[in-house]
């Protein structure tokens, strides 16, 4: 008999696992994205990949689109755990500013992959992923009203934001030291050190670039400042010494996937 019980049991340990195979999902594209950038540093290549340029490799194949479907079904998973570590709070964060603000990034973390699970979506039914200019063309409808020319500051900002708070997490290692890793050698326990602190600040370089342009473009009131993650890859390489940069946020890209892959393993996920 299924007791109410038994039902609260079944179904914690249901989220559970929807949590795990998310951090999967996360995990196969920061390694793609990576592994084709560093290939495309390597060859010097003009065109850098994005997230929906990777889903969109996986649509060419019969084998690719099975991943694909995965991706896209425990990216409605993840939507579905963010939101409830954001309402429910199992970590204890409390309604503090800086407890707020982390549940506030598990939102933002929430609706973008909910977004690229969309993007999963359209692809597995042949539709194309939209385009890669589709920030350009918010910003720019967004500032030819008064009424709505503030919402780029405000999401630059957010974004900024949670840059910020990803490379936090790099460097004070608190997601690291969660981790129930105690068991492992020591030089599987320094390279998941290694990959949550270069990984995060990886993931920071990019967030923080966008996030930046978006504030630059409504500053000066022209959409084509707005950068995709492309046009952040591009960017690094006009710098000094920009194919050595490349290299290190393609590396970084690289462990930040396999931290994830880590985390669905060893990360205690909490359900109540």
């Amino acid at each position: 008999m299924l007791t109410t019980t038994t039902f609260r049991k079944r179904g914690k340990s249901t989220l559970e696992t929807i949590a795990r195979w998310s951090y999967v999902a996360k995990g196969i594209l920061f390694f793609s994205l990576g592994t084709v950038l560093l290939y495309d540093a390597w060859t010097t290549q003009a065109d850098k990949p994005n997230r929906k340029e990777i889903l969109e490799f996986f649509s060419f194949d019969p084998l690719g689109k099975v991943l694909l479907g995965f991706i896209a079904f425990v990216f409605l998973g993840h939507l579905i755990w963010r939101l409830f570590e954001a309402w429910f709070d199992p970590y204890v964060k409390g309604n503090g500013p800086g407890g707020l603000l982390y549940r506030f990034t598990y939102l933002l973390s929430g609706i973008s992959y909910g977004a690229l699970m969309l993007v999963a979506f359209r692809l597995l039914f042949q539709e194309k992923a939209g385009s890669s200019n589709a920030k350009q063309y918010m910003v720019f409808e967004a500032l030819q009203s008064p009424a709505t020319r503030w919402v780029p500051f405000l999401v630059g900002g957010i974004l900024l934001l949670w840059a910020t708070v990803q490379a936090y997490k790099g460097v004070s290692g608190n997601v690291l030291n969660i981790l129930k890793i105690d068991h492992l050698p020591g030089w599987a326990r320094g390279l998941i050190r290694v990959s949550s602190f270069v990984g995060f600040l990886a993931l920071a370089t990019t967030l923080g670039t966008v996030g930046f342009s978006l504030i630059q473009a409504a500053w000066h009131e022209n959409p084509i400042l707005v950068k995709n993650m492309d046009d952040v890859f591009l960017a690094i390489r006009l710098l000094p010494f920009g194919n050595v940069l490349l290299h290190l946020e393609a590396v970084g890209l690289l462990l930040f996937g396999g931290f994830m892959l880590t985390m669905a393993w060893y990360f205690p996920f909490r359900t109540a």
